[in-house]
């Protein structure tokens, strides 16, 4: 290339660096009213007082199933200032599934030391892992004992870490300890100094360790989950006992001696077992409640049913609230729990997992059309209900109950809640499509007419079967 072209070429590359130049100049010029622009934006969040955003992030946390304020810190500078200074947005470290020991330790050690002296709020799980690999966690349950108010523990496995409670818990609330396992070596746990504790939890396979650990006379309410006669024996400590639910089921040939007795003066709400294991025919016989008030059971046969009877008549109580798990119960049987037991004065009356294949509802819902069965009966509720129930005896119920005589109790509201359980049976168990639009349409008209009544149809789940869908339910 000879030396004209040369010259040539270097004035076109000059002159492309120069536009270049311009237009970077340009660009820098715009670059930089942009971030004036920017720089003078408010954003209105950034200007709320610190308190405010310290509130705000509090309420956000505790409103979160798996709340957590470390999703705080990585928004923006401000922010992350905010909540490491703010002590009660680490005060509860709640449903926490250590994938070890050692995390567990770590993280609590963290929200430990941001909260403060503030009251704490522990709940988590502890891996399957040797017997001594837990040492670390109770060392920090010890020291920091006098500050915890809840105390939500699970270990699981064939041999849980143990989890030793050792110190003095003057602020601690509620206990809630789950430590399944068929080890049957434990250590008996020490007494635990827990003036203020009123609610505990226990779900261990043997009770034995801790008879001697808690306050029980001082508990008001009270969930146990082991074997009947530790059940039984940890019962008989709870002498201000207001709240109990029991799932106990028997081992072996230990058994509540037939002379025992027991007066619980105070105990006003008991759960025992809705899925029934046998046990409750056992300790019915036994107790003398007072104060029932409410009660939730499976009347899985005549001998549970003739228990419950001798347990409200020699109680004298005025039972007010009563939840029955009605899976497959026979329709014999459960009338009999109506037709021999009293109680005129149930005001609130629950059915559970409802089996409308066995014709055990059909027949219930005849008889509660009468209005001397529960008299005083204001609300009524089904749950977790089945595709394939009886629809227009509960409607003809329903009707008879909003039209009362002159003294007679008037039904109030009516709630029905479907579920899936039972969407699997055979077609022939399934009512007919027209029967259950007909029933629909009938509530309708039933709350059209009586404005008094509440009548709330509702289903959580997507349905598998044509029978019943989301348009029928919205429709009421």
């Amino acid at each position: 290339m000879s030396g004209a072209n040369l010259r040539g070429r270097l004035a076109q590359i000059q002159q492309q660096i120069s536009s270049l130049e311009a237009q970077m100049a340009s660009l820098r010029s715009e670059e930089e009213t942009v971030e004036r622009a920017l720089a003078a934006i408010v954003y209105p969040v950034l200007t709320l007082p610190n308190d405010v955003v310290s509130e705000v992030f509090i309420q956000y946390v505790n409103g979160l199933p798996k709340g957590s304020p470390l999703c705080l810190l990585w928004v923006c500078r401000s922010w992350r200032e905010v909540a490491l200074s703010t002590c009660r947005l680490w005060t509860r470290l709640w449903r926490f599934n250590s994938k070890s020991n050692q995390h567990l330790v770590d993280a609590l050690t963290l929200w430990l030391a941001q909260s403060g002296s503030l009251p704490f709020d522990l709940g988590a799980s502890l891996p399957p892992a040797p017997w001594d690999s837990a040492d670390a966690f109770c060392r920090l349950l010890s020291q920091y004992s006098c500050r915890f108010r809840e105390l939500h523990l699970s270990a699981w496995g064939p041999k849980p870490s143990q989890i030793h409670l050792v110190g003095s818990f003057p602020r601690l609330e509620k206990l809630d300890m789950r430590i399944r396992s068929t080890h049957r070596d434990l250590p008996p746990i020490l007494p635990l100094y827990a003036p203020n504790l009123l609610e505990a939890a226990l779900d261990c396979h043997s009770l034995e360790p801790w008879k001697a650990a808690l306050p029980w006379a001082q508990l008001t309410t009270l969930s146990l989950e082991s074997d009947l006669y530790s059940c039984w024996e940890i019962l008989l400590c709870t002498s201000n006992l207001e709240v109990l639910t029991m799932y106990a089921e028997k081992r072996g040939s230990e058994a509540i001696p037939s002379s025992s007795s027991l007066t619980l003066p105070r105990l006003h709400t008991v759960c025992l077992d809705p899925m029934d294991r046998g046990v409750t025919s056992d300790i019915l016989p036994s107790l003398t409640l007072p104060a029932l008030d409410d009660l939730t059971f499976w009347p899985a046969g005549y001998l549970l049913v003739d228990a419950f009877t001798e347990l409200l008549c020699r109680s004298r109580c005025n039972l007010r609230k009563l939840e029955l798990t009605l899976y497959k119960t026979d329709a014999d049987v459960l009338n009999s729990v109506f037709e021999e037991t009293p109680l005129e004065s149930v005001q609130n009356f629950t059915l559970c997992r409802p089996d409308g294949s066995n014709g055990a509802l059909d027949s219930l819902f005849n008889l509660l059309s009468d209005h001397s069965v529960l008299p005083a009966l204001e609300h009524f509720c089904i749950e977790e209900c089945s595709a394939y129930t009886e629809l227009s005896s509960l409607v003809d119920f329903l009707d008879a109950r909003v039209d009362c005589g002159e003294g007679e109790t008037q039904l109030k509201s009516f709630k029905l809640s479907f579920s899936e359980w039972g969407a699997g049976n055979a077609e022939s168990e399934i009512p007919n499509p027209d029967d259950i639009d007909d029933a629909i349409s009938r509530l309708e008209g039933l709350r059209r007419r009586f404005a008094g009544l509440k009548v709330d149809v509702r289903s959580d789940i997507s349905w598998f079967t044509k029978h019943i869908d989301s348009h029928m339910i919205q429709k009421i």
